[in-house]
């Protein structure tokens, strides 16, 4: 009779166990999540986040390197008074090493009127600087039958050696309002080539 009974109680314990193993399962796989989705309280997937993109930047201008500080002079002009660069700080200057000999210095020479006429009163200064040797006077004459009205100076080996030894013409310098060369260039150089040089330096 008790071993009936053992075998009844080991019976119910194996019951037990198989049970209790199986409700734990069952409670474990409904606790379990998918990794990939995200549920909110009301039973519903949350959308994936979205990658942010970049907001487009507004293009920038290009900028025109400096290619250091202007060196100062003061040259005599065609009419007797002198000319200083360190006078026309605040101003745009067009520096031109030229001489009347030079073919396409000539050749420029009304490209660069066309300029001074068009911004000088926006704050933009053209200077010829003549490299002719000898008296002034057939640079005065060739200024007065080309009608040349910016200032023309005349210029000697120390201010060609201050500007990096000139040793071709034309050779033209384009500064900006605080006396820093934003541009240089050897040989002949159009009037819409300069413009879009100076028209931002003057603000433009």
């Amino acid at each position: 009779m008790k071993k009936y009974y053992a075998i009844l109680f080991l019976i119910g314990l194996a019951l037990s166990i198989t049970s209790c193993g199986k409700k734990e399962k069952e409670a474990k796989k409904a606790g379990e999540q998918p990794v990939q989705e995200q549920v909110t309280p009301q039973g519903e997937k949350a959308a994936a986040p979205e990658t942010a993109l970049p907001e487009a930047q507004p293009s920038k201008p290009q900028e025109i390197p400096e290619l250091g500080v202007a060196a100062d002079f003061t040259l005599p002009k065609l009419d007797g008074t002198n000319l200083s660069l360190k006078d026309l700080k605040g101003k745009v200057v067009i520096l031109d090493f030229w001489a009347t000999w030079c073919p396409p210095c000539r050749k420029m020479i009304p490209e660069l009127q066309n300029l001074y006429n068009k911004y000088k009163d926006q704050g933009l200064e053209v200077v010829g600087l003549s490299l002719d040797e000898g008296t002034p006077d057939n640079v005065k004459s060739f200024v007065e039958n080309t009608k040349i009205t910016y200032p023309i100076v005349l210029g000697n080996r120390e201010v060609s050696k201050a500007y990096g030894q000139i040793n071709a013409i034309p050779t033209t310098f384009i500064i900006d309002k605080n006396g820093v060369i934003r541009d240089k260039h050897i040989g002949y150089q159009g009037e819409q080539e300069m413009e879009e040089i100076i028209k931002p330096l003057l603000g433009n």
